[in-house]
């Protein structure tokens, strides 16, 4: 297991480029030969803020920085990922500095979402109360300094604007200065979760191999294809056609609105919301066109373009992946977003996909046809873009309703216990209960069954009947009345019923933590103290979760003046840092998916630690690996991921996996 660390150098590269880091992402943006160091802050001592530069610096490098890292100590920065490859390509490139490996870099982004500040050193800082916050008008200086004049024409000088170059050493060193000062507010990762946070770093530099060629081959089909909508679309609009294209969407809505659909806008819900309303009386030539534009839009296909625009010169696609960028510690997406690739649609899902995509690598729109929508069919085959290398194949497993199991186990709820222990007919008692009959009178693929495992998933965490409705049209496509909404949520807390009692307790020993500091409240494995500001709930791993700046209030309810729990974070649909509030659901849904989290993250560790798998990404339940060919097997791989930790040895885990050349879902 990891030390903890001792020493940090606390550093902040500003460069420069003809590449935009936007489009290209850190790896490739530092890859491009234009790409240049303009200048570097530094601490050593946690508190005093050191520049050194190219151009206006007596000394020819910055030697205590260089000697610092040679002597092993921690380079820190924010998002560490970007100072790596700063660092490791175009310092060594331009500057002749010796390379540092990743497992040398700490990131203090990590330090802040493991406390759930946000995760952008601006909001960080302000949510914090820092002294010095980073400069909003620093990106003037950014866009001034660090982007070409214009093409070819270069970039500005600092020697011929020296006020300007000085108030970009300042911006560049007050980063540092707040970095520092959300580290000194933050607690170092547990050596743990160091080892976690450094798993995430390697799979961000090994990168995702990408089959550059169906990428290519499939953009091209998308230019073909919208191509061809925009031409048909402009046929059927005829004479009165005053749009040239689809992306058009003020024209083609006028054009809509006069031809017998008055469709309000252009947004993507609102056209598939018309499309798919059969109470909608839509002309023939006016749902068409919507259909060609829905399909010519198609946001799943833009993923095509992130690819081609991040992919490097070796064909892997790097940065992809954050660490604890959840609350609960769970992992997000970056660039290409690996987390929200889109399922094959129905028309499609049945596809042999290595036929699929030789055909694609033909080029040849009608012959793309005959698999069915063409943009459906791409959109399926953004998985298999991620392609194993030569002599390697992935290896992957999903865990199996882990979330449900979980809370099943920290609630000691024997009837999930035993459901889930049992033969496997889970959703078909959660059915039963629900519909006041025998589980085997629940036929597998019936609608029945399906509500079941709705509820089995869906209800663990407080969601009442008029959600449960809403989630099931949402999320499938499933109407279900309110009548049978309310049935299924009385009957999981008929079947399950530990689980209510298990929210209600948890939000008792939150509240009372708070109301006194310093004394853990505990209920069966989960326990809450306030320590300082901040309230802290210790899992069954022993890992905590921050709820930061928590206070209880007071509030009226129907059942009267009840005490409630606030504390500050992100808004989830403002993206600002503000109050919210939260209740023993929710409380329930943060520690039970942080503890699934946590049972992951031990799983993948131990398929690296079997030396035959390196763990290459993760999204939500399942792991994925690479393997050299021969070696290896999905059964041992779903071995290694279910081998329990001493913490959740009686957690009833199951995996399923697949092994192949290209990913899939």
């Amino acid at each position: 297991m990891i030390e903890t660390p001792k020493h940090f150098l606390d550093i902040d590269f500003e460069t420069r480029s003809e590449a935009d880091i936007k489009l290209t992402g850190a790896m490739k943006y530092c890859e491009h030969p234009s790409t240049e160091i303009m200048m570097i802050s530094f601490s050593y001592n946690g508190r005093d803020v050191y520049n050194w530069n190219p151009f206006t610096s007596k000394e020819s490098a910055p030697d205590v920085v260089i000697a610092l890292a040679k002597l092993g100590w921690y380079i820190r920065a924010m998002n560490s990922e970007f100072e790596y490859w700063a660092w490791n390509i175009v310092a060594t490139r331009q500057l002749g500095w010796p390379k540092v490996p990743i497992s040398q870099f700490y990131d203090v982004m990590a330090m802040s979402c493991a406390m759930a500040f946000p995760a952008s050193l601006e909001k960080a800082g302000e949510a914090i109360k820092a002294k010095i916050t980073k400069d909003p008008g620093g990106m003037r200086l950014i866009n001034w300094f660090s982007k070409p004049i214009g093409k070819g024409k270069g970039f500005r000088c600092p020697h011929d604007h020296p006020e300007k170059f000085q108030d970009f050493i300042a911006y560049c060193d007050d980063d540092v200065a707040t970095q520092m000062a959300i580290a000194d507010k933050s607690k170092l990762l547990s050596p743990f979760e160091h080892e976690v946070f450094l798993m995430t770093e390697r799979m961000n530099v090994m990168g995702l191999p990408i089959d550059t060629d169906l990428v290519d081959a499939a953009l091209e089909l998308v230019g073909q294809f919208q191509d061809y909508a925009n031409k048909k679309a402009v046929r059927l609009a005829g004479d009165d056609c005053e749009f040239e294209a689809l992306t058009q969407t003020a024209k083609v809505k006028d054009w809509l609105n006069a031809n017998g659909c008055a469709i309000p806008n252009m947004q993507k819900d609102v056209i598939l919301e018309w499309l798919g309303d059969t109470m909608k009386t839509i002309p023939k030539k006016c749902r068409t066109i919507l259909h060609l534009r829905s399909q010519a839009a198609k946001a799943s296909t833009a993923k095509y373009v992130r690819m081609s625009d991040g992919v490097d010169n070796e064909g892997w696609l790097h940065g992809f992946l954050k660490y604890h960028i959840a609350r609960t510690g769970r992992w997000g997406g970056r660039g290409v977003q690996i987390q929200n690739f889109p399922k094959p649609g129905k028309s499609v899902y049945h596809l042999d996909w290595d036929e699929v995509i030789k055909v694609v690598k033909k080029r040849k729109l009608k012959l793309l046809k005959k698999f069915g929508d063409p943009m459906e069919v791409l959109a399926g085959c953004l998985r298999g873009a991620i392609c194993a290398p030569e002599g390697y194949k992935f290896v992957s497993a999903d865990y199996s309703q882990i979330e449900a199991r979980f809370i099943f186990w920290l609630a000691d709820d024997p009837v999930g216990l035993k459901d889930f222990g049992g033969d496997g007919k889970v959703y078909e008692g959660m059915a039963a209960t629900i519909y006041n009959t025998k589980p085997s009178l629940i036929e597998k693929g019936s609608f029945e069954r399906d509500i079941g495992k709705r509820t089995v998933l869906g209800a663990g965490f407080g969601m009442g009947p008029r959600k449960f409705v809403t989630s099931c049209w949402e999320q499938g496509g499933v109407v279900v009345s309110s009548e049978l909404g309310k049935k299924s949520i009385e009957g999981y807390k008929t079947r399950y019923k530990m689980v209510p009692i298990l929210w209600e307790k948890v939000e008792k020993a939150a509240i009372r933590a708070v109301l006194v500091p310093m004394k853990r409240f505990t209920y069966k494995k989960i326990s809450y103290q306030k320590r300082g500001k901040h309230l802290y709930c210790r899992l069954p791993s022993g890992r905590e979760l921050c709820y930061p700046f928590a206070r209880v209030r007071t509030v009226k309810t129907r059942f009267g003046p009840q005490p409630k729990l606030f504390y500050d974070g992100m808004c989830s649909y403002t993206n600002k840092w503000r109050e919210l509030d939260t209740w023993g659901g929710k409380l329930t849904e943060n520690f039970t998916q942080a503890a699934a989290r946590d049972y992951m993250a031990v799983g993948l560790m131990n398929c690296e630690a079997s030396g035959v798998y390196t763990s290459i990404f993760t999204v939500h339940d399942e792991g994925v690996s690479l393997a050299k060919e021969g070696t290896g097997s999905v059964e041992e791989y779903e071995r290694l991921m279910c081998i329990s930790p001493d913490w959740a040895h009686d957690v009833p885990i199951e995996a399923e996996g697949w092994e192949g050349k290209r990913y899939r879902k």
